[in-house]
């Protein structure tokens, strides 16, 4: 974001937390693996007579089609699994209407 007017409806991603999954087995190149969780913050503008929720579900739709059970070996991805949407949310401060949809992913460190 460059500032908080922005084209909608827009995505903001934040990582989450890394943990390292315990796995016994080591993987053949001696790397770890870990999980890391992934949400994407879908907004919308707000405004009395636009923004709704219709147009940023269907944007996670799209963001679920792209990334559930996706994977980047090259990148060290796995794995990507679908966890949850949020309910109906609003961003006062950004004055949006807003949903996130939360993925862990599968990580070789």
């Amino acid at each position: 974001m460059t500032s908080n007017i922005e084209d909608t409806p827009y995505i903001v991603y934040k990582l989450g937390f890394s943990a390292n999954e315990d796995i016994a087995e080591v993987m053949p190149d001696g790397s770890i693996v870990s999980r890391q969780f992934l949400q994407v913050w879908v907004h919308d503008y707000s405004d009395n007579d636009t923004g709704d929720y219709m147009r940023i579900d269907a944007v996670i739709k799209q963001v679920i089609a792209a990334l559930h059970l996706g994977s980047s070996v090259a990148d060290g991805i796995i794995a990507c699994k679908f966890l949850e949407i949020s309910q109906d949310l609003n961003d006062e401060t950004l004055n949006t209407v807003v949903k996130y949809v939360r993925f862990q992913l599968t990580l070789k460190e």
